[in-house]
């Protein structure tokens, strides 16, 4: 819910209620995927000064839980762009862009258990 409500306020051009949105929400759930992925992009989009938060954001949740969002993967060579690392920027948007081509209409926990 904080997810959509701040996609909502970033609509209508409250950055800044959005952002409160996103850090409540990732009180509650520090591993809550959308909400990081959207945390760092308002800190790539409103300040140069906050790249490192986002980067380091980024970087931990590819490593852990969001090695498979090719959404993270791209906000990641943002990161690497701004801080002039084309190498590591490339490795990025290639990985997202094979990640991008190989996701599945649904995710694969939706599988029955059996299989």
């Amino acid at each position: 819910m904080p997810l959509q409500f701040a996609l909502i306020n970033i609509a209508n051009g409250a950055v800044e209620v959005a952002r409160t949105s996103l850090i409540k929400a990732l009180a509650f759930d520090l591993s809550h995927i959308g909400a990081t992925v959207l945390l760092a992009r308002l800190y790539l989009a409103t300040s140069p000064a906050k790249l490192p938060y986002a980067e380091g954001m980024l970087d931990t949740l590819t490593k852990r839980q969001a090695w498979d969002v090719p959404e993270a993967w791209f906000e990641l060579s943002r990161c690497y762009k701004g801080t002039a690392r084309p190498a590591r920027e490339k490795e990025c948007l290639v990985w997202a862009l094979q990640l991008e081509e190989t996701k599945g209409v649904r995710p694969l926990s939706c599988l029955p258990r059996l299989l």
